[in-house]
């Protein structure tokens, strides 16, 4: 039976380091929410591949599923010989994305592909370039995706430059200091410095890349948000032809979207994340008081 460490000094000779891992422990098998490593350790699974094991460890339903395609075919290219239930996957998510306009679905294979697409579709329609993006925001670890991520370490240290017009705000955070003003502040520099603000509404839609600071996500689940005219239409009594009134109009509907997401989150630090940082300091406390006692380990004898 393979030990953790020498599996970890194969991979070390054999994976670059690029791949990082949290953990040297290798995973025999899993089930739901539980792991068990190649020494028989076993392991309560709360990473789930970065947050994406929504139904657990092999699923009976997926588990089956899976068998039954495998009966068919492993894989044809939708893009040369498309197939059935890509398209009834399809049809099934649109059926439950809200709102009364017609939906249409791609399925990519990572999140980061799913962003660099939406930024593609955003600037093709709009005919903009300059995109959006909060600081502190990760979106993927290709280059258009560092790019947009709001962090330096550890994404994009030594691979610059970055892909042009990609810009950041502070994102709104009391937890952190960072006021809604501070962030309207900040886009007025923008819009002094680097973005042209008179020309962003000469288009059909302002397009921002807004991460959820509530609830950090995986690339997977990043959400691409498009204001568009129909949601500022209430805001525009100004004279399309001047630029101050342009302005004025996109502050008007960004103060609004970020005293939202501040009051959203000022109720979260409240109610969620003061409580839950009360209630682990008081678990700590009464671990550091509470006597140990050596725990057995399925599949390990006594002594191991």
């Amino acid at each position: 039976m393979s030990k953790n460490s020498e599996l970890q000094e194969r991979r070390v000779h054999a994976v670059p380091r690029g791949v990082s891992n949290s953990l040297a422990v290798y995973t025999e098998r899993a089930s739901n929410a539980e792991l068990w490593d190649v020494e028989g350790r076993r392991y309560v699974d709360f990473a789930s591949g970065i947050s994406v094991l929504n139904t657990g460890h092999v699923h009976p339903k997926v588990k089956d599923a899976i068998a039954r395609q495998l009966e068919k075919f492993t894989h044809s290219a939708f893009q040369v010989t498309p197939y059935e239930s890509y398209i009834a996957l399809a049809e099934a998510l649109n059926g439950l994305a809200p709102g009364a306009t017609p939906k249409k679905t791609i399925f990519l294979t990572t999140g980061a592909e799913a962003v660099e697409n939406a930024i593609k579709i955003a600037r093709y329609h709009t005919k903009r370039s300059a995109v959006i993006a909060f600081s502190g925001g990760y979106h993927g670890r290709t280059l258009g995706c560092i790019s947009l991520t709001g962090k330096v370490q550890p994404y994009k240290a030594g691979f610059g430059p970055m892909l042009p017009e990609m810009y950041h705000l502070p994102y709104p955070m009391a937890y952190h200091g960072v006021t809604t003003e501070d962030s309207l502040q900040a886009l007025e520099l923008l819009f002094k410095a680097d973005v042209d603000p008179a020309a962003l509404l000469n288009q059909r839609q302002l397009l921002i890349v807004e991460r959820d600071a509530r609830h950090p996500e995986p690339a997977s689940a990043r959400r691409i948000h498009l204001a568009t005219p129909a949601c500022i239409s209430d805001q525009m009594t100004c004279d399309p032809d001047q630029p101050r009134d342009r302005r004025t109009t996109i502050g008007v509907v960004l103060r609004s979207m970020l005293k939202r997401a501040s009051e959203r989150l000022r109720h979260h630090v409240k109610h969620e994340i003061r409580p839950a940082h009360a209630a682990r300091h008081k678990r700590r406390h009464r671990l550091q008081m509470a006597p140990v006692e050596q725990a057995e380990v399925p599949g390990r004898s006594a002594g191991q």
